[in-house]
């Protein structure tokens, strides 16, 4: 549940606006000195004219975009006390979780990009990318002083976790998010670039799916920021008896571990929940999947009483298989995750189909593949975890 494409009525109304007639028109009438069709700012003789009849320039887009991935920026709200030196944090512990599942210091991960979804449209088979433990699931989102001093209590002690570890996984699991969507908002100088053709039709429909996109995302990460102040508040003034959470400790080392957050639509049944259509604020939760002295800790963390995180949460523990429901949460919900490699290699073909499919649920969903409900309807067991107590804290 990425929302990559998240459309609430200021987004229905954008469209309204902006159809692809509109961008046909504005890009067969752009002159010279005119603002450039593309939105860019510049006139079309310094933006778009310079791409007519050129092709892309696959080199320096991947360039531009490797560059992206190592933006540099300290997400804590107390930007006075940051030493400048921004460190590689890990949003998934690496001592503890990420051990526990590398084999010679490697995992398995997926990896959503351009070659991925296509594979899945042609193929409908996606291969997952053996990764260095020391590279999964970094970002350059804190300074190092930020870093050590703000997560301290998760990275150093035993995790219960309390009520105080339980904030600091989820502000770590929402700040992964909003540096994923921060760089987002930057790719779309480098997807004019590739807005090549002399068809004004189809540089319409491409105008319209990066307008789509960054709109989605504008407001996806609005919502993110705004819940991320109140998670800060909530920990700086050491309010936790508004910390809402579902715990579910496992006796085992789990295969797959993960650390994210997401808008629950639905809930396990089938239900809606949320409607990303009309809603104007989402609530979010986050979703974690850790290692603590080699057994698994699950944890779905929210604050105050929201409704639909609560209805989430008791839809989870509704259901007759738990573990495995948890298990596919994983790949549905976080592609910030990691897993086995011997486990996933040694599984039938049928279940890692089965993986695959939970994995491009919403890219697919996008694309009118597939049902967006698939794991509902999915009954097959991937692991065999035996639950060692269940905290219901809410």
């Amino acid at each position: 549940m990425y929302n990559m494409y998240i459309m609430n009525n200021k987004i229905l109304k954008y469209f309204e606006e902006n159809s692809i007639d509109n961008y046909i028109k504005k890009i067969v009438n752009c002159k010279d000195n005119d603002a450039c069709w593309c939105d860019s700012g510049k006139k079309y003789k310094d933006c778009h004219k310079l791409y007519k009849g050129k092709d892309i320039n696959n080199g320096r887009t991947l360039y531009l975009l490797s560059k992206l991935k190592n933006k540099k920026m300290c997400l804590h709200p107390d930007k006075d006390k940051c030493n400048g030196k921004i460190i590689d944090a890990h949003s998934i512990q690496n001592s503890k979780s990420l051990e526990s599942i590398c084999e010679n210091g490697m995992v398995y991960r997926f990896e959503i990009n351009s070659k991925t979804i296509d594979d899945w449209d042609k193929y409908r088979s996606i291969e997952p990318k053996k990764e260095g433990k020391a590279k999964t699931s970094i970002f350059k989102g804190f300074c190092s002083y930020h870093d050590q001093e703000l997560f301290k209590k998760i990275d150093i002690p035993s995790i219960m976790p309390t009520k105080e570890q339980s904030l600091l996984l989820s502000i770590r699991s929402f700040a992964k998010e909003i540096y994923a969507k921060s760089i987002i908002f930057n790719i779309d100088d480098i997807y004019k670039e590739s807005q090549v053709s002399d068809d004004p039709h189809l540089l319409a429909i491409s105008q319209d799916m990066s307008k789509s996109f960054q709109e989605g995302n504008k407001l996806g990460i609005e919502d993110l920021f705004k819940h991320y102040a109140n998670i800060f508040h909530i920990y700086k003034n050491n309010e936790y008896e508004r910390v809402n959470r579902l715990i579910i400790k496992i006796k085992d080392i789990p295969e797959a571990i993960c650390s994210s957050c997401f808008a629950p639509e639905y809930d396990m049944e089938g239900n809606i929940l949320q409607n990303i259509i009309t809603s104007d604020t989402l609530e979010y939760l986050s979703f974690e999947v850790f290692v603590e002295n080699r057994k698994g800790i699950i944890q779905l963390c929210w604050y105050d009483n929201f409704k639909y995180c609560k209805e989430f949460a008791n839809s989870i523990l509704n259901k007759d298989d738990i573990p495995n429901t948890i298990f596919k949460m994983i790949f549905q919900f976080s592609e910030n995750h990691a897993f086995n490699i011997s486990w996933y290699d040694s599984l039938p073909v049928l279940k890692k189909k089965g993986i695959m499919n939970l994995m491009m649920l919403n890219i697919a969903s996008m694309m009118n593949i597939e049902n967006d409900k698939y794991i509902l309807n999915d009954r097959k067991k991937y692991v065999n975890w035996n639950i060692e107590e269940i905290i219901k804290d809410y």
